[in-house]
């Protein structure tokens, strides 16, 4: 066999058979990809928001003038708590341990602003008249020193005179201001030379002093004898009213005036 005759090693087997290596193969068919079907992320807003809201009453609750709002914001994570504890349930949130929060720190912040609330709310409504004058108040008024509050009522109080019983002090109150004043509410309080001193009712004056009018009442003050020193007394007219201070150089207490009628000059009623 010549070298043009040898076999040619690129020439296909007799028959047209395609090599194996060199046989079709049909196209296979592969499915498409499946993309992962992307997930709504949680809603932890609302459970997050409901312990901020808890946190921020529970603080605000014990300020006692911001306790109405810490009431609101209470009841603002008492809500968003709830709903956040839904969203947990529903696996739409994660954060259940925010959402108890805001709900047990609103329960909280619900409960204490809402008492303090309530004192508030009933303190301003007894709100207590001040002393709108300097005697009395910046300093220690004397006798006949007419001691002014801030609805125009005032009050002035005499020399005080000895009694079988120490001192008689005789309080006269005018009321040139809008409302009647309950004298049956009047409150005194007393010291002698610096000691504690027994103040008693010694001639009432009248119910109330209506506007316009005035009245006065008389109060005995005894618990020394001889001359115990200064009397300082402090005096309110009524319950919603502060107290206004006196001081006074009385001398020796005891065996003095007698206590004066209803009526009679200085010490009774008048209206």
């Amino acid at each position: 066999m010549s070298a043009e005759q040898q076999s040619n090693p690129y020439r296909p087997p007799a028959g047209g058979v395609a090599p194996p290596h060199l046989a079709w193969v049909p196209p296979q068919w592969y499915p498409q990809p499946v993309w992962p079907v992307a997930q709504r992320p949680p809603n932890e807003s609302v459970g997050n928001a409901a312990l901020v809201f808890g946190l921020i009453s529970v603080l605000l609750s014990w300020t006692y003038f911001l306790s109405p709002f810490a009431l609101v914001l209470g009841i603002g994570a008492l809500v968003l708590g709830l709903v956040g504890l839904e969203n947990v349930r529903g696996g739409r949130a994660r954060n259940r341990v925010f959402a108890h929060g805001g709900l047990w720190t609103g329960v909280a912040g619900i409960a204490i602003s809402a008492v303090l609330t309530l004192l508030a709310m009933v303190s301003g409504g007894g709100s207590t008249t001040g002393v709108r004058s300097d005697a009395g108040a910046v300093f220690l008024a004397g006798p006949d020193d007419e001691v002014v509050y801030d609805d125009g009522v005032s009050v002035t109080i005499a020399e005080p005179r000895a009694s079988d019983a120490g001192y008689l002090l005789v309080v006269r109150v005018t009321n040139d201001g809008a409302y009647p004043v309950d004298l049956g509410e009047s409150s005194v309080r007393a010291r002698l030379g610096g000691e504690p001193a027994v103040a008693r009712v010694s001639t009432g004056g009248p119910p109330e002093v209506a506007p316009g009018d005035s009245g006065s009442v008389a109060f005995e003050i005894s618990g020394a004898s001889g001359d115990p020193g200064p009397l300082d007394v402090d005096y309110a007219p009524a319950d919603a009213y502060a107290y206004g201070f006196w001081a006074f150089d009385p001398g020796p207490a005891g065996g003095g005036s007698e206590v004066p009628e209803p009526g009679s000059g200085g010490g009774g009623v008048e209206a």
